[in-house]
Order: C-alpha cells, then sequence, then structure tokens
C-alpha cells in the first residue's frame, strides 16, 4: 500500500519510526511478563475468568522509536473493588523476582523496570463493554477501536507517528497537567478521524474555539459542552460519546497547535519533530524566579504541578496588577527536591509613583475633594484626563519586583513538603542561570520559524 507523504514527512517518518530491533527487545520483554503473569493466575484464580492483554501504543502499533516502554492489562472477572483491594497483592506475587515498584492512579498498578525497559502492569476488571466504566477501565476498548480501524488503513499508524513527533516537537504532547496537551489515544483518534497527517492539520488550521470533532459521528455538542464548559476543543471518545478525549487541551496548548499546523502547511520543516529539532539557545527575557525546595514526593507528580501551577498563576495575576508588565509563566520540577516557577516581566523595578485615576470632575463634590486632597499629600500633582475624570500620583507600596513577590507569597497556600524558599530577580543571579529556558517564552519550533521569515 502506498501512502502519500512529502519528503519532510518521510525524513520524519525515518527517524521516529522503532527498529525492527527495538520491537524484537519489547516483545521479549513482554512475553517474559507475560507468561510470568500466565502461570501464577492460573494458579491464584482457579475457576475465574482472567486475560493478559497488552494496550498502549506498543500493542496498537503507533510508537515511537523513543519509547522503551510497554502497557499490560491484567484484566480479571471481578468488580472495582476487589480490584483496588487485592489487585496490587495478587500483581506482587505474580511479578516476584522482577524489580516492580507500586504506583497508585485509579487502581493501584505495578511498574516493572528491567535493564532500561519498563512496563506498567495494571489489574482492572473484566468487562464486556465500554459504557459506564471509570478512566484505565476504558483503555482495553480504546486499543480494540483503534487497531479496528488501522487494520482498514495500514498508513495511518505511520501518521499517527508523525503527528505524535510533531505534538511532541511543539511542546504540547500529554494530557498530564505540567502540559495540558494532545494525548497518545487522542492523537490516535484524530488521525484516524482525518484520515492522515497532513489532513487533520489543514483541518486544524481553520480551526476557531471551541471545536467540536467528532469521528464516529454519534455524539452530542450540547451535551459535551454542558459537561465539559471550559473545554476549547471537543472530541466525544468513540467509544463512550458523553465523553470528552480532548478534556486535558488548554486554549493555550490547542492555539499552539493551530499555529505549528498552519506554519507547517505553509512551509514544512523537520524541526517541527521533535526527533529532528536542532538545538536552540535561549533568549530569556527579565522577570522573577521561585525556587521551592524540600520534598515533593509526598505528593503525586499531577498534584504537585497543579499546586505549582496555581502559586504561578497567583503570582502572575497579583504582579500584573501591580503594574508590572508581566508576558507569561512557566513552570519546572524534577518531582522530588525542587520546583520552580518563573514570571515574565518587560520591566522588574517601576517607577516611585503611579497614575491613579479619579471621579469626574462634576461628580460628587466631596470625593473630588478627598482625592485632591489625597494628591496634595503625595506630590501635588494633578490634571483632568479628556474624558473628564481627574488623575494624578500617588507613591507606589512597592517597586521591586521581588518584595512584592515575596509579600504575595506569604499569602498564598505553599506547596506540602517545601522547607525552602528562594526569590531571585532575573537576570542576575545564579538560579536564573539554571532557569534560563524557563524565562524564554518563545518555544524553540516558533523561532526557529521566525528566523525563516
Amino acid at each position: 500500500m502506498r501512502c502519500s507523504r512529502g519528503r519532510v514527512e518521510e525524513e520524519a517518518l525515518r527517524a521516529v519510526k522503532p527498529t525492527r530491533r527495538q520491537l524484537l527487545i519489547l516483545s521479549s520483554f513482554l512475553s517474559l511478563i507475560k507468561e510470568k503473569l500466565e502461570s501464577c493466575l492460573a494458579k491464584e484464580l482457579p475457576g475465574v475468568e482472567w486475560r493478559v492483554e497488552p494496550v498502549g501504543s506498543y500493542a496498537k502499533g503507533t510508537m515511537l522509536r523513543d519509547k522503551w516502554e510497554l502497557d499490560v492489562f491484567v484484566l480479571i472477572n471481578r468488580d472495582r473493588d476487589w480490584i483496588k483491594a487485592r489487585g496490587e497483592e495478587l500483581l506482587r506475587r505474580c511479578l516476584r523476582g522482577l524489580p516492580a515498584t507500586a504506583k497508585y492512579s485509579e487502581h493501584p498498578y505495578l511498574t516493572v523496570q528491567l535493564m532500561g525497559l519498563q512496563a506498567d502492569v495494571v489489574p482492572a476488571p473484566l468487562l464486556s463493554e465500554p459504557r459506564g466504566v471509570m478512566g484505565v477501565e476504558r483503555t482495553p476498548f480504546h486499543k480494540e477501536w483503534v487497531v479496528r480501524r488501522l487494520e482498514r488503513n495500514r498508513c495511518l499508524a505511520d501518521d499517527i507517528r508523525l503527528l505524535k513527533s510533531f505534538l511532541k516537537g511543539i511542546g504540547v504532547y500529554g494530557a498530564e497537567t505540567r502540559v495540558g496537551g494532545f494525548s497518545g489515544y487522542l492523537s490516535e483518534v484524530l488521525i484516524i478521524a482525518a484520515g492522515g497527517f497532513r489532513a487533520l492539520l489543514e483541518e486544524a488550521s481553520r480551526w476557531r474555539p471551541p471545536v467540536y470533532f467528532d469521528p464516529e459521528g454519534w455524539g452530542s455538542l450540547d451535551r459535551l459542552k454542558r459537561r465539559y464548559p471550559d473545554s476549547p476543543l471537543l472530541v466525544p471518545d468513540p467509544v463512550d460519546p458523553d465523553r470528552n478525549v480532548a478534556a486535558a487541551v488548554t486554549r493555550r496548548r490547542l492555539a499552539e497547535f493551530i499555529l505549528a499546523a498552519r506554519l507547517y502547511l505553509e512551509e514544512p520543516s523537520t524541526f517541527y519533530f521533535h526527533a529532528l529539532q536542532p538545538p536552540v539557545d535561549p533568549k530569556p527575557l527579565p522577570g522573577v524566579l521561585v525556587v521551592f525546595e524540600g520534598d515533593f514526593t509526598v505528593l503525586p507528580p499531577d498534584s504537585l504541578w497543579g499546586r505549582l501551577k496555581r502559586v504561578a498563576e497567583a503570582l502572575f495575576s497579583a504582579l500584573k496588577r501591580s503594574g508590572f508588565p508581566v508576558t507569561h509563566y512557566s513552570l519546572q520540577t524534577d518531582e522530588a527536591g525542587t520546583a520552580m516557577a518563573f514570571i515574565g516581566s518587560l520591566e522588574t523595578h517601576l517607577a516611585p509613583v503611579e497614575v491613579v485615576e479619579g471621579p469626574e470632575a462634576w461628580g460628587v463634590h466631596g470625593r473630588v475633594k478627598g482625592f485632591l486632597a489625597a494628591r496634595g499629600k503625595q506630590g501635588a500633582l494633578a490634571w483632568i484626563t479628556g474624558e473628564g475624570f481627574i488623575a494624578g500620583v500617588r507613591p507606589r507600596r512597592e517597586a521591586n519586583i521581588v518584595s512584592v513577590t515575596r509579600r504575595m507569597l506569604s499569602r498564598l497556600p505553599g506547596i506540602p513538603g517545601t522547607r525552602g524558599l528562594h526569590v531571585e530577580e532575573c537576570p542576575g543571579g545564579a538560579r536564573c542561570i539554571e532557569a534560563a529556558r524557563l524565562a524564554d517564552p518563545t518555544p524553540s519550533w516558533l523561532r526557529l520559524a521566525l528566523a525563516r521569515r
């Protein structure tokens, strides 16, 4: 089957498609885990129906070369409460002898890490249909839907790889809180529904939020809007039309995807794909850097990113209200001992006085007199604006971005696990050099696109 792609896409595909050797290694790893599970479950659950099923991008044939990971579901004919109560211990017994770590999401699961390979082994109920199921329990149905459609058009698997690499390259891949972007499953749904990589970019170049994109034609725009009123992209799940597959996508990430799609179609380049991007030196803006230090393993990663984001948003708004020309905020954490928030501002020191607008000159005279009296005490400078309001100046309470930030931090809820807090004006301090990329508001792909204009 001949797949219609341009030269740039073919070059990108050669860089992101897994090698035969990689697939053989992962296949052997899967066989090891599957054999241990199946022999154990036959003894542990006599008379109970169960199935060990690989899922995720490896099982669907849509994985990228830089992913050496597997997802394996252990589907057991037991209810959700049984899985939550006994699933973790069952998997521990079955995977004894392999280096496995327990993790917790909707259901407890184990992660096996062996010689650079990783497999998430997830217990879940064995279900006959996807309606009314929770979260990860839909995953086997998602796999089945994707595999069936890729069998009809073999070109689409590689087009999905291109889209995933494109989304990674522009920084919008991942449904985690820290990203707020496109999940792997959403990428698969979009390509299958659009009919290919180029076809999807053509569609996306015409999108205007809120976007409704229905792959099966069986969703309800009104129903999804009611359930997800703030979502800029609404994509009914092909196996559960009441769920929005794109619920994690923020307005900013959608805007970045639309712009990147337009620019790529105008002038295709390999630098949009994550495996082929040349290094780009950051061009930081001034601003303020807040560094939290402590033990953040007490929080799940998504919770930590969420709290860090709320701190940054609050600081951004407070600095804006204080008169600083703020540009953006960005976040970074190793999810262990350090978390950083950078708020960019075109100025870090403001004038010692600020303009304040008072009542209209013909307004209530008591208010006018009070405003003039205050101006007399605060610099004896006042004027009438073109609209007839009295304006003047008053001393700023604080004119330095660091002092305002410190004051606001004292009022905000902290991040659990924090033991130390550092606030630094950038550029200038040593930590600012470490956080240079946080201070650069222009994504590398957009900087490269601008350089070609």
